[in-house]
């Protein structure tokens, strides 16, 4: 009796460890990111690779790092720009192979969007 209930017990703990490891989205590969701001739309191509929750993200050369915690992505990079090096804290949800958002650059809040394509 005591081994069929640890046995029960072992299985329930294994498949309690399997649901929350799938309940975290997946954002490895390559995404097209946009920003949205009062100059207009620009857009990106991401790569973003993933260990468990920790993300790194890499923008035109500059690596940015982060978490994802179940649909919730957040990560800092340094944008470089016309106007020089911007430190960018993105913050949003993940939603199949899509993202949406806001960045905050400069003080300013900016609506961004990604779509995988990879």
């Amino acid at each position: 009796m005591k081994k069929s209930n640890l046995i029960l017990t072992l299985a329930i703990c294994l498949l309690m460890v399997l649901v929350i490891r799938a309940a975290v989205s997946d954002v490895t590969g390559k995404w097209e990111l946009t920003m949205s701001s009062d100059h207009g739309d620009f857009s990106k191509e991401a790569l973003f690779k993933q260990d468990g929750e920790n993300i790194v993200v890499i923008i035109d050369g500059s690596e940015g790092k982060g978490t994802i915690k179940d649909n919730q992505i957040e990560w800092t990079i340094v944008l470089n720009t016309e106007m020089g090096d911007l430190d960018s804290a993105f913050s949003g949800k993940v939603e199949d192979d899509a993202m949406e958002g806001e960045v905050e650059i400069m003080g300013t809040s900016i609506a961004w969007s990604a779509k995988r394509i990879d």
